[in-house]
């Protein structure tokens, strides 16, 4: 099923930059933000560059990882939840049961979640739609990893309409180069997004 969703996608400077947008819009100073760890070691770095609380949830000693620890911080003085799907240095996924779980919950006491997905391409399997149903719910993406495609600094924020229009109130003018495609010709395109059937992984995850 493929959706054009122009007003729902905003370009940024590498996923990074993604991230940083959504917590410095979403998230109050001196508001909490969570996050699993270890993970993306940014995710604390910008919560302490903005002066946000980061609380950490951590793996058990064998590297296992319990839905319900989320579950239970997803509390309404909680501002801001981040989950990395597949995790990396862990290479864990969510399933469709517990994001339902995490989305439930975190409407429920009006949390904005960032589903970051740096590594979706080796994974077949993504949470898109939770951004494109749900207010205040974000995916962010890169095409820094499979693509090889890092020094471009290229990536893009997900959303419903509104959120997205106010993270892009946060961006620069020139925060990302121009690329013009071979055969596509100047001027305005339409941006598409194709939600893929869930398969399983016919690799190992990274680690």
């Amino acid at each position: 099923r493929q959706m054009c969703i122009r007003d729902r996608i905003c370009l940024t400077n590498g996923s990074a930059e993604a991230v940083r947008y959504v917590i410095e819009a979403y998230s109050r100073p001196d508001g909490k933000i969570v996050s699993v760890t270890p993970s993306y070691a940014m995710y604390e770095v910008y919560a302490n560059m903005y002066g946000r609380q980061h609380i950490p949830i951590y793996y058990n000693e064998d590297l296992t990882f319990n839905v319900n620890n989320i579950i239970e911080r997803i509390k309404p003085d909680i501002d801001l939840l981040i989950v990395l799907n597949p995790n990396n240095p862990i290479g864990d996924v969510y399933t469709n049961e517990e994001m339902d779980r995490i989305i439930a919950a975190a409407k429920a006491n009006e949390v904005t979640v960032l589903i970051d997905e740096a590594y979706h391409y080796f994974y077949p399997h993504s949470f898109i739609k939770y951004a494109l149903n749900n207010d205040h719910v974000f995916i962010t993406r890169t095409f820094s990893k499979l693509f090889s495609l890092a020094g471009c600094r290229l990536g893009y924020i997900v959303g419903q309409a509104k959120d997205v229009a106010y993270i892009q109130k946060l961006c620069t003018p020139h925060n990302i180069k121009r690329y013009r495609g071979q055969n596509h010709p100047a001027g305005e395109r339409t941006l598409c997004l194709r939600q893929r059937p869930r398969r399983r992984a016919s690799r190992p995850l990274p680690g």
